[in-house]
């Protein structure tokens, strides 16, 4: 209101105006998983966070919910063992997302967490017990399929990371390489801030009607292994690759393996009907 001369009490009379603005906190919501991936029925921690939680000294009002919706019927539901209360430890049996549903200073907002659960029996490679990375490189092959290319084969590339706060494994889908280049793969594979790559794929599809791959027969060619190897001085960290073909075989190898002992490196797998991998040891 401005200065005034004597006490508000010994006013006989006051004349002017004033102007009052608030400024409304806004508050955003997180949520990670201490595993993403479990192989078979596993506890899992779930932490949700509030930022801003306090302002002036004085908290934000907040609540939050956890929402279960699973992939598929049985597992019960883990949401139930969650209280109002930003962290929740439970018991997942079933592929599905938690959502943690935030009301923060009277403005709602949803985040999802996504956890898989894997029913195949474990391979020994993490990305391999993961389902999600398995039903990608069969979209990536059905995509090699659908594609129109003169030598009836397209190489679908798609690379893999994981968030660098929570561990969480992202797939980013990449650019199709040129259907006159089909045996050697030319996608560039970026950096994503925040997040750090780890696998590189691309899809070897036989050509229509034939029963051997062209080019490179079902291991990686030296073509893939170079283009390895200039992955991993690009991002400066080691990398692995993995080649799944039309017959059902996946071929996967690490970056850093000298040439001479670069065939020994590869480890092969071969998919069962039940879309489950193992190990295989067909030359």
């Amino acid at each position: 209101m401005g200065p005034i001369s004597n006490d508000p009490e010994n006013q006989s009379s006051y004349s002017g105006s004033f102007t009052v603005s608030y400024t409304r906190v806004s508050g955003s919501g997180s949520a990670r998983a201490d595993k993403y991936v479990l192989q078979g029925p596993e506890e899992v921690t779930f932490t949700a966070s509030i930022s801003p939680i306090m302002v002036g000294g004085v908290q934000v009002p907040h609540s939050i919910r956890w929402r279960w919706v699973a992939d598929e019927a049985g597992g019960g539901n883990p949401a139930q063992d969650c209280g109002p209360w930003l962290v929740c430890t439970t018991t997942i049996s079933v592929s599905g997302t938690m959502f943690a549903d935030f009301v923060i200073n009277g403005e709602s907002s949803s985040v999802p967490v996504r956890i898989v659960v894997n029913h195949c029996p474990p391979t020994g490679d993490p990305w391999l017990d993961n389902p999600n990375f398995r039903n990608q490189l069969d979209a990536d092959m059905t995509q090699s399929h659908s594609e129109a290319s003169p030598s009836g084969r397209t190489e679908v590339p798609g690379a893999w990371y994981t968030n660098d706060t929570t561990g969480e494994p992202l797939y980013r889908p990449l650019t199709t390489i040129s259907p006159t280049d089909n045996c050697q793969n030319t996608a560039s594979y970026p950096a994503i801030p925040g997040y750090t790559f780890r696998r590189a794929t691309h899809t070897h599809p036989n050509a229509i009607g034939d029963t051997t791959t062209p080019c490179n027969g079902f291991g990686p060619s030296g073509a893939d292994f170079d283009a390895l190897e200039q992955l991993a001085a690009f991002h400066n960290h080691p990398i692995s690759m993995c080649e799944p073909h039309t017959d059902g075989r996946l071929t996967c190898h690490p970056s850093g393996v000298p040439v001479d002992a670069r065939p020994a490196s590869v480890q092969k797998y071969a998919k069962q009907t039940n879309g489950c991998f193992i190990k295989d040891s067909t030359p």
